[in-house]
Parts: C-alpha cells; sequence; structure tokens
C-alpha cells in the first residue's frame, strides 16, 4: 500500500520580515483566497511556500509534497527532514532555516484504483450509509460534492476523514491538475486521512518536536492510515441485507451474538448511521460483535436495495490489506 504525504509547516513573522521575504519573491506570488499568495516556484520538487498577510498575524507556510520531494528516487522517510532541509536553506538563505517552522497539519493518503470507474461512485454510496461514526460527524468541504465524496470530521480529534472520487474533484476544480492527472484519476477512490492541529499531530506521534513528527509519521505512515481507517470502514465484503443475514445465521454458532449481529443490520439503515444503530443495539460489548462480522468476512453495512450489485469487495482488498 503506497502512502502519500502532505505536510504543512507554519512560522508567523513580522510585518518588517514578512514584506522583506515577499519582496524577494513578488515575481512568483499568486494570488489565492483569503489574503494569500503563493510562490509555486519549488512546486515540482515538493515545496509550495504560502504567504498570508492578515492584520493582526502573518504567517509564511510551507506544503510539502512527498510524492514531489522524491519524484523518482524511492521513498525514504529518514530523507524526509534532510531533503526538506536543503529547499528550505535554498529558497530562504539564511533568513529561515527548517528548525524554525511548526508541524501544523499532515495528510496521509492513498488511491484505490476500481477496476472499472463507476465503481467509484458505487463504493461512495455505499460508504454514505455509513453515516455518524463513533466521535466523528459527515461533513461537507468546498469542492467535494456529496455525489462524489464522503467526509467525516472528528468531534473532538482535530481528524479528517475523507474518501472522494479523484477524477471528479480534479474536474471541478479548473486549472488545480494537469490533463495527464485528469486521465490517470479516472476509476480512482482516494482516500484521506488528516490532522488538522498540533494537537491531533501530538497524539498521534507521540512526540513533540516538528521534524521528530515528520519522521515518525513517515515511517509509521501504513499503520497510522489502517488505524483511523480502520474506525470508519468495516472489515468485510458487502453484500445485500438478506445475503448478510443468510450468512451470518449459517457461519455464527453461538446464538446470542448472532442476534446480536441481526439485530444490527437491521438497525444500520434504519438509523442511517453505524453508529447510532451500535448504540441502539445497546451492548457494551460493541467490539466483539464487529469482530464477529469481520472473522466471516462480512460489513454489517448492507448493500441499498436499490443497487444493482450483490456484492462489493472490502475496501481493504483495494489497500492489499
Amino acid at each position: 500500500m503506497y502512502i502519500n504525504e502532505i505536510f504543512e509547516l507554519t512560522r508567523a513573522v513580522n510585518s518588517d520580515e514578512f514584506d522583506r521575504l515577499i519582496a524577494r519573491v513578488r515575481d512568483n506570488l499568486e494570488e489565492e483566497e483569503g489574503e494569500e499568495y503563493a510562490d509555486r516556484s519549488l512546486s515540482r520538487k515538493g515545496v509550495t511556500v504560502i504567504y498570508r498577510k492578515s492584520r493582526y498575524k502573518k504567517k509564511v507556510r510551507l506544503v510539502v509534497n512527498t510524492a514531489f520531494l522524491f519524484k523518482e528516487k524511492e521513498y525514504d522517510s529518514g530523507k524526509i527532514v534532510p531533503q526538506l532541509e536543503k529547499r528550505v536553506a535554498k529558497y530562504f538563505g539564511d533568513r529561515h532555516c527548517l528548525e524554525e517552522f511548526v508541524l501544523t497539519e499532515a495528510a496521509l493518503m492513498t488511491d484505490l484504483r476500481m477496476e472499472y470507474p463507476e465503481d467509484v461512485l458505487m463504493y461512495l454510496r455505499l460508504l454514505r450509509r455509513i453515516g455518524k461514526v463513533k466521535n466523528f460527524s459527515p461533513v461537507t468541504y468546498d469542492g467535494f460534492s456529496k455525489q462524489n465524496s464522503f467526509c467525516l470530521k472528528g468531534n473532538s480529534n482535530d481528524i479528517v476523514f475523507m474518501a472522494y472520487n479523484l477524477h471528479a474533484v480534479i474536474k471541478e476544480s479548473p486549472g488545480s491538475e494537469g490533463r495527464q492527472s485528469l486521465a490517470c484519476a479516472k476509476g480512482v477512490l482516494r482516500a484521506e486521512i488528516r490532522l488538522t492541529s498540533q494537537k491531533a499531530i501530538r497524539e498521534v506521534s507521540q512526540v513533540q518536536d516538528a521534524l521528530e513528527q515528520m519522521l515518525v509519521l513517515g515511517k509509521r505512515r501504513s499503520e497510522i492510515f489502517l488505524s483511523i481507517f480502520g474506525r470508519i470502514v468495516p472489515f468485510g465484503d458487502s453484500y445485500k441485507k438478506s445475503l448478510v443475514a443468510e450468512r451470518v445465521r449459517t457461519q455464527v454458532s453461538d446464538l446470542r451474538m448472532r442476534r446480536r449481529m441481526l439485530y444490527l443490520i437491521d438497525l444500520i439503515p434504519e438509523k442511517r448511521s453505524l453508529w447510532l444503530a451500535q448504540k441502539a443495539l445497546q451492548y457494551r460489548k460493541i467490539d466483539e460483535v464487529m469482530d464477529a462480522f469481520a472473522k466471516i468476512g462480512l460489513s454489517p453495512v448492507t448493500i441499498s436495495k436499490r443497487e444493482r450489485g450483490q456484492c462489493y469487495r472490502s475496501l481493504y482488498h483495494f489497500l492489499g490489506v
């Protein structure tokens, strides 16, 4: 499973320093929304520099894309910091160094390539049947329509989960990608995990220093991605409700567990939420119920009656898990 990382590092600067920095690269700047200006002169090498000219606090942000940082070279988490230090030193000279920046956001993403392009929308419809998840709530973002995405935001953990039709999102955002990227994106369901605060990054990485955080996130990227993905997406293949019920009856020998599993299958479409269905089940050891589904390779989230398909392979199959 290939995981790409996007890191955002931020530094606050005073007005005089901000003006000096902008004066050096004024010809490269592109105006963005919200009093921001982007210098993309190093974007092909993995670093985009964003200048935010707010009235009270001026900031410089580095948006680092590790796929471009290494380009055709083999990915090496241990070389993220040295590579980035070279880029920063070349860009700022002796004015700023990487150690002065704080890691304020991190994104881990992977592309799930479907056999047929229409399968992407099919899986998104299935994901939306999950609805609300424990500690997460559905949310919408600009550029991501309800039809082409399924997004959840942590209620208090500053973690965002996103799954979206990559081709549709690029197509709806003019100028964000080239034609070649658009063609490659067809049939791709992109899944992202975003850590949107320093608190979330510290809790996940278990370290305080920004450079160490990047090192840990790079080294453990697959483990971190799957641990959060697993809290959202149930393991197992999805079937129509009647087929899932039939398999539970024939493959689960424990009578009490079988009843709980069958009740949960009924509750999810009724409550339109996996989490609300789990609460309505009124069983404290809900993880045991979910594990019972996983053991027989089934997801409790069933396929809608309106769908033509009878079975959708688990998304973990596309992740290679």
